[in-house]
């Protein structure tokens, strides 16, 4: 075992529980060693506060003789098959600050663990000690209520005391399984119970009332005292639904998943991400409300085989990440689950673990990926940065030679079960640009700004889009009218070589990223009709198509998540013309979309595989036009007196953007719901100054990359309503143009 540092650096007993930190960029352990005694200790929840401290929780037979009990909660073993328990490890990895027990005279089990800007530790477990013997202290029930009952407890920042202790169950089964934690105090536990409304502490909700099968899901919200419960209620149907974790944004809205085999017919399915039960079992998501009394969203993650989630991470935009484990999707035909969304679309061996982000409305999954090699692999545990990267550990059995390793810590499969540890990026907005000379420059966002020199001199562009891996797609035009295509990867952050695309053009070419993996390339030529070419990224061009049209302004094109391609010109007569084009049997023709604008058009594609066009009319107002399949579905006003182009952006979130300046720069936009026809949302500022941008949409975030008057570089996240200033200037020769995904 890849010992470093501690905090014990011996083997104590038949199983110990282990605890490992990782350095940044994954390549190295920080520390890593054992929690245990001479019989057998498991760790199943770790939680980590602002300085560095670890906390783990799970369950332990070793007795105070050799379990490593250390100021407390409880210095002595209590009895029965296990006890729960706490320990508390310096950021160094090097010590227990705390280590002790939780328990009565039967079975106690510590599942899951949080911990608040103070330091005090919060858990949940599962115990079959009555009160006689389990440390009951304020609550939030005093009384064992039946043959296992779920816990909740709250450590203080010594790890000497608990501020309380008490069960949460019923006359039947409970076992708690994830906590999380509110700026409050407030504890939010979830886990499962077979107790009907009769003995089930039900307050407020989300449901009050049992709903049949093997268990029910249960959600609590215990107040920052611990004495009483604010809410508790059910979650499920008549099958059997189990609870995997839970997690709690700002707003003290929680978010819960698991596993369940209950259909939509009793499951309560509301907003998706998916509505229609899959196979034997499946994974679900839902998001309860503040006041607990009822769900924002709930549904289905999953395919025609067994899904299962064992945990759930929020980030501050409110995208949840689930992680558990798969026997195989079904063929990802609904939009609602993008084929192109994660780094691994292709099952992988018996059992494989999954990865799944879902948007801030529930209604859509912006990534599902697999995570395995050709064994049984399972995912345990997640956590999200504000980045949006998600860090995800769990088990393998699969060998190095199928299972992805990559960069560290430890690349070598080293006996029957590994653990694991995994980065899944989130698709890093990028910028590209011409600068003064001509020459193509690429922005990064995250983790800091950083510019790399791409060469070449060119006339106009560059257009860019994104691969589902996060790899940036660039394309321009030189002074003879060829296009030229190249791929910035994101893994290695760098440019590839130009490769030459032919063609007699003028204006600058459009591209879009379609869920094949292929690049398209539109132009229009002198004579001003369109063309079309795939690009392989990083490989080579095909043959050009004639799509025909007389248009008056350079082509616009999007990809949408059923895998076709949409193409916008604007005529000599100033209106508008689409072109489908489907990678399977071609180009559709031009359907008229009419309109009377000025400039040229933006194009988004929404989740809802709808295409919204963004145009200015001769008052220089917002309108928002809807597209889908060869039929244009209507127009819509938004208003506003603006100046220049707008650029629609869609984050594949429910919603779609339309940003724009106003006649003194100032960047704003107004976001339209999908699915409506007549969707707006109000006008919302920046309040940023810009000459120019460019915008896109990352995974259920909006960015803008802006150059100001000064000629100054800064990126703008809508999440935040922030600006930030990338430390470049005096270099970009035209707008910016950012990635869309």
């Amino acid at each position: 075992f890849p010992l470093a540092a501690g905090p014990y650096l011996t083997q104590r007993g038949s199983t110990d529980a282990f605890v490992a930190k990782l350095n940044a960029s994954g390549t190295a352990l920080v520390y890593a060693g054992y929690i245990g005694g001479a019989g057998a200790d498991t760790g199943y929840g770790i939680a980590v506060d602002s300085a560095g401290n670890a906390y783990i929780t799970g369950s332990t037979s070793s007795t105070e003789a050799t379990f490593p009990v250390t100021a407390g909660p409880d210095l002595t073993y209590n009895g029965g098959a296990s006890d729960a328990f706490a320990a508390k490890i310096n950021p160094a990895g090097t010590a227990l600050l705390y280590a002790g027990y939780i328990g009565g005279a039967d079975a106690d089990s510590g599942s899951g663990i949080a911990v608040d800007a103070s330091g005090n530790a919060y858990l949940t477990g599962a115990t079959s000690s009555s009160a006689a013997t389990f440390p009951v202290t304020a609550g939030p029930d005093l009384t064992h209520n039946g043959a296992e009952d779920a816990f909740a407890a709250k450590i203080n920042p010594a790890g000497t005391a608990l501020l309380y202790a008490g069960y949460i169950g019923g006359s039947g089964s409970e076992q708690g399984a994830g906590i999380a934690v509110d700026a409050s105090g407030n504890a939010y536990v979830t886990g499962q119970t077979t107790s009907s409304q009769s003995t089930f502490p039900v307050a407020a909700g989300p449901d009050l009332t049992y709903n049949g099968g093997a268990s029910d899901v249960f959600i609590a919200k215990v107040n920052a005292a611990g004495t009483a419960l604010l809410y508790a209620g059910y979650l499920g149907g008549t099958g059997s639904d189990y609870a995997g974790g839970i997690a709690v944004d700002a707003s003290g809205n929680a978010y819960v998943a698991g596993r369940t085999t209950s259909t939509e017919s009793t499951f309560p399915v509301t907003a998706g991400p998916d509505l229609t039960h899959n196979g034997g079992m499946d994974a679900f998501v839902a998001k309860i409300n503040a006041s607990g009394t009822g769900l924002v969203y709930c549904g289905y993650l999953g395919g025609s085989g067994d899904d299962w989630a064992a945990a759930i991470a929020v980030d501050r935009a409110g995208h949840a990440y689930v992680t558990g484990s798969t026997t195989g999707y079904a063929a990802p035909t609904d939009p609602a689950f993008p084929a192109a969304g994660g780094p691994d679309l292709s099952f992988n061996g018996i059992v494989d673990a999954f990865i799944a982000k879902v948007s801030a409305s529930g209604t859509a999954l912006l990534y599902a990926t697999y995570l395995g090699g050709a064994g049984v692999d399972h995912g345990y545990g997640i956590a999200a940065d504000e980045a949006g990267n998600a860090y995800v550990t769990g088990e393998t059995g699969s060998a190095e030679a199928t299972f992805p390793a990559a960069t560290g810590p430890d690349l070598t499969h080293n006996g029957f079960s590994d653990a694991f540890v995994a980065k899944i990026s989130s698709a890093l907005p990028t910028a590209v640009f011409l600068d003064t000379a001509g020459s193509v420059r690429l922005l990064t966002r995250y983790p800091s700004p950083q510019l790399f020199y791409a060469g070449a001199l060119f006339a106009a562009g560059p257009a860019v889009a994104q691969t589902a891996q996060g790899d940036t797609v660039a394309v321009a035009r030189d002074a003879y009218g060829s296009i030229w295509a190249n791929r910035f990867t994101a893994a290695t952050q760098s440019w590839g070589t130009w490769q030459f695309g032919a063609g007699v053009t003028k204006g600058t070419p459009a591209i879009a990223v379609a869920g094949n993996g292929l690049a398209y390339i539109a132009v229009r030529d002198h004579w001003d009709a369109f063309w079309l070419v795939v690009y392989t990224p990083g490989a080579s061009f095909g043959a050009w198509t004639y799509l025909a049209g007389v248009f008056s302004e350079d082509p616009v094109m999007t990809a949408c998540p059923d895998g076709s391609l949409y193409l916008v010109g604007r005529d000599n007569w100033r209106s508008l013309w689409s072109g489908r084009f489907d990678p399977a049997s071609g180009f559709q023709g031009w359907r008229p979309g009419g309109g009377i604008i000025q400039g040229k058009p933006s194009l988004a594609c929404g989740s809802d595989s709808v295409v919204y066009v963004a145009v200015r009319d001769d008052w220089n107002s917002l309108w928002m036009a809807r597209l889908q399949g060869d039929a244009w579905l209507g127009w819509s006003y938004g208003g506003g007196i603006m100046s220049g182009d707008p650029q629609a952006v869609a984050p594949r979130d429910g919603r779609v953007y339309a940003m724009l300046r106003d006649s003194g720069g100032v960047l704003w936009y107004r976001g339209y719901q999908e699915g409506t026809t007549s969707g707006w949302l109000p006008w919302a500022s920046s309040g940023g100054v810009v000459q120019d941008f460019g915008a896109a949409g990352e995974l259920g975030e909006v960015y803008a990359v802006g150059r100001t008057q000064a000629n100054e570089l800064w990126w703008y996240r809508l999440a935040t309503n922030q600006w930030t200033n990338t430390g470049f200037t005096g270099i970009a020769g035209g707008a910016p143009v950012a990635a869309p995904k």
